[in-house]
């Protein structure tokens, strides 16, 4: 019985000693890691941001996940996470109160309750989210797609665009031109329109075999636009036509030859250089 005793009061000592050592080596790791984070205040605003590396984001969760109310992630589309990201914060009335880059993928605020408007750059491309914070933990993720992606998306608009345009054209009839833009400039004889379907199909009807450039003017996320400004030069540089489309589609009649053809919506320019023949051909510009 003795022995039993003795046995126990070992076993209880080490479990006190094991309950002593542990606090304190988690506080120990708590300060350690964050030692490698950024923090900082602004207006008020508290953050903590960093999670580059499986180590780090476990400890930046272990320590933020408590102590903030809106965790902001930044990944590719892809699943890769993202750092270097600027971030701007700001209220239901506009006033900015945090413009801050996350050093990590990971980023902590503590926000009073209320609506934000959240903004997240990376590479020029702006994602912005709107939400309500409140006590609990709210997470927002920011993805982005790869480059190609972007373009890879952007074709698919052009094609889906095209290809719709070219359906509806192939049943519209024909009626009165009197709603179209026409002109003729340098001997260059052009016409536009298209805004609404029908007179999209009364146009493509009407001009698909008198013209051998068409040229479309759309946003990326696929909405056609209209006023349009147009330049077109030969491959000596002399200006042949500059007009300004009153619809999105444009089509203009060129010889054969080289062109450089320009097209500008909210101050983007955009530019393709063509070879114009004897046969139809598309051309699309579009826009972010």
């Amino acid at each position: 019985m003795k022995t039993i005793t003795y046995i126990k009061a070992i076993i209880k000592l080490m479990l006190i000693a094991v309950l002593i050592v542990l606090p304190t080596h988690a506080a120990m790791a708590e300060v350690d890691a964050a030692a490698t984070f950024q923090t900082g205040t602004e207006n008020g605003i508290d953050y903590i941001a960093g999670g580059v590396g499986e180590d780090n984001r476990d400890a930046l969760e272990a320590i933020a996940r408590a102590k903030y109310n809106v965790k902001m992630v930044f990944a590719m589309r892809a699943g890769d996470y993202l750092s270097d990201i600027p971030v701007e914060i700001t209220d239901k009335s506009g006033k900015k109160l945090l413009n801050v880059t996350s050093s990590g993928p990971f980023f902590y605020v503590k926000l009073p309750a209320g609506a934000y408007t959240l903004k997240a750059t990376h590479k020029g491309v702006v994602r912005t989210q709107n939400i309500n914070a409140a006590g609990a933990l709210r997470q927002v993720v920011f993805t982005w797609e790869a480059a190609h992606a972007e373009r890879a998306s952007t074709e698919a608009i052009k094609a889906e665009v095209l290809q719709t345009a070219a359906l509806k054209a192939e049943s519209a009839e024909v009626p009165s031109t009197a709603t179209f833009q026409t002109g003729s400039a340098n001997g260059i004889d052009y016409i536009a329109g298209g805004i609404g379907d029908d007179d999209r199909d009364a146009l493509n009807a009407i001009a698909r075999s008198k013209y051998n450039i068409k040229l479309v003017f759309a946003m990326a996320a696929g909405n056609y636009v209209s006023d349009i400004p147009v330049e077109i030069t030969n491959k000596s540089g002399k200006k042949l036509l500059e007009v300004i489309s009153s619809g999105p589609i444009f089509y203009v009649k060129l010889p054969a030859g080289a062109y450089t053809i320009k097209a500008a919506n909210e101050g983007i320019t955009k530019t393709q250089n063509i070879t114009a023949g004897t046969s139809h051909q598309q051309v699309v510009f579009t826009w972010q």
